[in-house]
C-alpha cells in the first residue's frame, strides 16, 4: 500500500512538471567560432527570486535548441525548483567539440566557453559553484567533453545514454565524419576521441563529479558501463543509474527528473 501510494505521488509529481505550459527567452548568438549563428533557449523561474542552479542541456543528434522543451516542461521545473536552464543548438551534429580533421570548421567548445557561458552570466543572474553541464546521446558526450577541458566553469557534469564509443560502426552515420575526417582514413583519431580514452588522458581529481544514467535496453550501454568503471578508478565522485528504458524521449524523460533531484541534495 506504502509502495502504491508513494507511486502515486510521484507520478502525479511527475505529470504536473511534464505536461504543463511551456515557455522561455530565445536568443541568438554570432560568433567568430561557428559557422551560423546560435539559437539558445533560456528559461527562468518566472518568479524574480535568485536562481539556485543553472542547468546547461544539450541536446542529441540531429535535435535541436527546443529537444529538451519537447521532453519536458522546462518552465514548470524551473518554477519548482529555482532553476535556470540554458538549451544551446549544437547546430545538428556538432558534437559540441572544435573540428580537428574535418571539413566543417567549428569550434563549438571554443563558442561554448568564450561567447555562451559569458553571455548568460552578463544577462541573468548566475553562480559558478551552482553551474552544471549535461545532455543526452550526442549532449551526453558534449557535456562530458566541455567538463573534461573545462572542469573549473562547472559543478559536476550530467549524461543521460552518452553516445561515448566513436569506434561502434553505428557512430559512423552521424556526422562524426565532418569533424575528425573518415573514418576509415582517420581510425586512431576516432578511437582517440572516443569518452573513455579522452577521460585515461584528463587528469580527473576528486574535485570531479559525474552523473551518467543510460537505459538498460539503450544500445549505447555498454560503453556507458565502461566509462562508469573506469570513473570507479580515478578519485572522482561518480553517480551512476541504470533503469528500464531505451534511448527515447520516455526514458529522458525519467533520467532529467532524477538527475535534477541529484543536483538538488549535492
Amino acid at each position: 500500500m506504502i509502495r502504491s501510494n508513494l507511486y502515486a505521488i510521484l507520478t502525479l509529481i511527475f505529470l504536473t512538471f511534464f505536461l504543463c505550459k511551456v515557455s522561455g527567452q530565445q536568443h541568438v548568438l554570432k560568433s567568430e567560432y561557428l559557422p551560423e549563428n546560435d539559437t539558445v533557449l533560456v528559461v527562468a523561474p518566472e518568479e524574480n527570486r535568485p536562481v539556485e542552479h543553472v542547468v546547461y542541456l544539450l541536446h542529441g543528434w540531429n535535435g535541436n535548441y527546443r529537444q529538451w522543451n519537447k521532453i519536458a516542461n522546462l518552465q514548470s521545473l524551473a518554477n519548482h525548483k529555482n532553476m535556470l536552464f540554458v538549451c544551446p543548438d549544437g547546430l545538428n551534429d556538432s558534437w559540441y567539440f572544435n573540428s580537428v580533421n574535418g571539413n566543417d570548421k567549428i569550434e563549438y567548445a571554443t563558442f561554448f566557453v568564450r561567447d555562451l557561458i559569458p553571455f548568460v552570466d552578463s544577462v541573468y543572474t548566475t553562480h559558478q559553484k551552482n553551474r552544471f553541464i549535461g545532455g543526452l546521446s550526442m549532449g551526453g558526450y558534449g557535456a562530458f567533453y566541455i567538463y573534461l577541458k573545462h572542469p573549473e566553469l562547472f559543478e559536476a557534469a550530467i549524461s543521460s545514454s552518452g553516445a561515448f564509443d566513436f569506434s561502434m560502426p553505428v557512430m559512423q552515420n552521424y556526422g562524426i565524419d565532418k569533424r575528425l575526417g573518415d573514418y576509415k582514413k582517420n581510425k586512431s583519431l576516432w578511437h582517440q576521441m572516443s569518452m573513455i580514452n579522452l577521460m585515461k588522458k584528463a587528469d580527473i581529481s576528486q574535485d570531479h563529479q559525474f552523473f551518467i544514467d543510460c537505459g538498460t535496453s539503450d544500445p549505447f550501454i555498454k560503453p556507458n558501463r565502461e566509462v562508469h568503471n573506469y570513473l570507479k578508478k580515478t578519485p572522482a565522485k561518480v553517480h551512476y543509474l541504470e533503469m528500464t528504458g531505451n534511448h527515447n524521449a520516455n526514458y529522458w524523460k525519467k533520467s532529467l527528473f532524477i538527475q535534477l533531484m541529484l543536483i538538488q541534495f549535492i
